[in-house]
């Protein structure tokens, strides 16, 4: 790098290393190695683009620099290197840039078009097609599809480089339509258009029409060994009864008459028709490369872990705006959670014939073995750990009398897969509507499911507008099976939501009624914290707000109690309330952080909303305006946040931002709509409530 730096005056020498210097395509250091080639200076940077010792940031701007025309002697190596990578965004980076060396690839790299991740054996079609090999031209079609499709998918470079490879199918046959998808290829990489991922899917649709036409009257462009064994599996799939479920009304209508998990939990995912096919076919040759790895396993418990070797990547991770217990997701991009592992296991084991079966405890899910002589509890998302019963109870409270710890049907499984989704959309995507539709339809398969139940009111609490009459939340509160004894935090939900909804009368009953004999140190002061906030609900405020102190002292961090410090102040009109507000915010010290205070003025501003107001209802919603006002600001702090177990958690600062956005903008706009300002409440819905993008 020296010497370039030395011999090159356009580069910039503030910057003054690889990553930085060659992030962009088209860098001052390409377009110096293209005018003055270097052997020695490739070498080295192909040494740098295949070491799988170094980081994927040192990489892969090694591999923009190298993959261009007249560098044909690279292929080989980096082909190599792309088909036994454990990085997805290495191989995914050879992949896409490969073609520009200008020779073809070795037959080696068609092993990457067996893969059962989803992207990657599409990834793997369109380069080689790029490339001059012609093994796969059904890949490309499918990668113009997905990249006009509805599904929230970032086209750019795949859909480029597969009206590329598209022009490179057609060219002997048919040179005008080569030529025209030449044409708009060029208009996609055009500056002003290369990040316009509108434009890019308008061109990829119209070559999509043009190339599926081409390829029906072409069969013949469709006999090679792989396109004949993927027709053979799709066939398959739509000759199958057992997996012809595309809905969620699918499902239920099916649950009690026989279910294909994997076709089912896809159902679940929302998967456009278009790509259904393709999953399922995917898990099939997921279990085809299970089935080859486990033959000769001497034991149920070998044969378990070579499923885990095959199946989940040894380092696991999230993405953000990405369901991880979704399977759908999980297929993608291979990063999940505990429920988005433990399907795949299922649907793998369901085509194998093998006797694994879905096991709940608390917020947690895993698979056993049971074939009724041995029994193993295997957990696919905690590094295969193999735990017992018994210390699966102590870890996580289960308890087989309230039905955890015993084998779930395919029914009670889809209904924690739909609980999760609830959950999901609710506070990350902002859609109530199918929140609600998927905590409905969880009770439907199971009943007994109390986070269906929770998620259910939750999805109320997120959204007014859906809220049933009084008496019906009270009997979905009637239901709580926890609500007659509270054993530990997690059972203090039905309380919460009681109170959110205003229900607090209600929510008095349950706490009375409530055992707070427990392992919980807190309980009593949080059961203490409920019952202030409930009888401030019934009009009793100010003697609420006098009581607080001495009840809630213990809880004062806690974002309820912190949250009601400042409701009690301003629904008993005290003359103090503004200094309450501030001192609170500051928490003491003035440690809380920005996206933290503005959360809590949401949460605040709905308690106030919610609470009786000596100068009424209208001032009370005043009062909570003035509190939500600035928490908007506030939430725009990006955060990073890292997962649990030591995983990778991708959830980046901007989408935390969107997604505390959100959750405030959802409390303010209620407020608006409450004082009849509905133009102001549809802004606020507007600006607040846009979806996580994938990433």
């Amino acid at each position: 790098m020296r010497a370039l730096l030395e011999r090159d005056g356009t580069l910039d020498r503030s910057r003054s290393t690889l990553v930085e210097v060659s992030e962009d395509e088209g860098s001052a250091v390409e377009r110096h190695l293209r005018a003055s080639p270097n052997p020695e200076v490739d070498r080295a940077l192909l040494d740098i683009a295949t070491d799988p010792e170094l980081h994927v940031e040192t990489r892969v701007p090694a591999l923009v620099v190298l993959c261009r025309p007249g560098n044909g002697w690279i292929v080989p190596r980096l082909a190599e290197s792309a088909r036994t990578s454990d990085s997805d965004t290495v191989m995914e980076s050879i992949l896409l840039r490969i073609h520009r060396c200008g020779a073809r690839t070795p037959e080696s790299l068609r092993s990457l078009l067996e893969s059962p991740w989803d992207t990657t054996h599409l990834w793997a079609g369109v380069a080689i097609t790029a490339c001059g090999d012609d093994h796969a031209p059904s890949a490309v079609r499918d990668m113009l599809l997905r990249a006009c499709g509805d599904r929230a998918w970032r086209p750019g470079p795949w859909a480029r480089l597969a009206v590329l490879a598209a022009a490179r199918v057609v060219a002997n046959s048919d040179p005008a339509r080569a030529d025209a998808y030449r044409a708009a290829y060029a208009r996609m990489e055009e500056r002003p258009h290369r990040r316009d991922e509108k434009r890019i899917a308008e061109e990829a649709r119209a070559v999509f029409a043009s190339y599926d036409a081409w390829l029906r009257s072409h069969p013949e462009r469709l006999r090679s060994d792989w396109e004949v064994r993927r027709a053979a599996s799709h066939a398959r799939i739509e000759s199958d009864p057992r997996l012809r479920v595309r809905t969620v009304e699918d499902v239920l209508e099916r649950a009690t008459s026989g279910l294909d998990i994997g076709a089912a939990t896809l159902a679940v995912a929302g998967v456009e028709e278009s790509e259904f096919r393709e999953r399922l076919a995917s898990l099939d040759r997921l279990a085809a490369q299970v089935a080859e790895r486990i033959r000769g396993a001497r034991s149920p418990r070998e044969t378990l872990e070579r499923m885990q070797a095959e199946i989940v990547p040894d380092t696991q991770r999230f993405l953000a705006g990405l369901d991880p217990s979704d399977m759908d997701n999980v297929l993608r991009a291979r990063a999940g959670n505990c429920v988005g592992w433990t399907a795949v296991f299922l649907a793998v084991a369901e085509r194998l014939n093998l006797p694994l079966h879905a096991v709940f405890v608390p917020k947690h899910v895993f698979v056993r073995w049971d074939d009724g002589t041995n029994r193993i509890n295997f957990d696919p998302s905690n590094d295969g750990a193999v735990l017992s019963d018994e210390e699966y109870a102590r870890r996580f409270g289960a308890s087989t009398a309230m039905g955890h710890l015993r084998n779930m049907t395919h029914a009670e499984f889809l209904s924690v897969v739909l609980s999760n989704d609830a959950i999901h959309e609710i506070s990350q995507h902002g859609t109530p509507d199918r929140a609600v539709r998927s905590a409905l339809a969880a009770r439907a398969l199971h009943r007994a499911n109390d986070d269906a139940l929770f998620t259910l009111i939750a999805a109320f609490v997120s959204d007014p507008s859906r809220r049933p009459g009084p008496d019906e939340l009270d009997a979905l509160l009637s239901e709580c099976s926890l609500a007659a004894e509270v054993s530990g935090r997690r059972n203090w939900d039905p309380i919460r939501c009681a109170l959110l909804l205003g229900l607090h009368r209600r929510a008095k009953e349950i706490i009375d009624s409530a055992n707070h004999e427990t392992t919980d140190e807190d309980a009593p002061a949080r059961a203490g914290l409920c019952g202030l906030w409930a009888r401030a609900g019934l009009g009793e405020a100010a003697q609420a707000r006098a009581d607080f102190a001495a009840v809630a002292g213990r809880l004062r961090g806690s974002s309820e109690a912190r949250a009601l410090e400042i409701a009690l102040s301003f629904a008993a009109g005290a003359p103090d309330a503004e200094a309450t507000l501030e001192r609170v915010l500051d928490g003491g010290a003035g440690a809380r952080t920005p996206a933290e205070r503005g959360l809590l003025r949401a949460l605040a501003a709905h308690m106030i909303a919610d609470l009786p107001h000596p100068s009424g209802r209208e001032a009370a919603m005043r009062a909570a305006l003035h509190v939500i006002g600035p928490a908007t600001a506030l939430v725009e702090t990006p955060l990073r946040r890292s997962g649990s177990s030591g995983a990778m958690n991708d959830l980046d600062g901007a989408d935390l931002v969107r997604r505390h956005r959100f959750e405030v903008g959802l409390v303010h706009a209620w407020i608006l709509d409450q004082l009849d300002r509905r133009e102001d409440a549809e802004a606020v819905r507007r600006r607040c409530a846009g979806p996580l993008e994938f990433r």
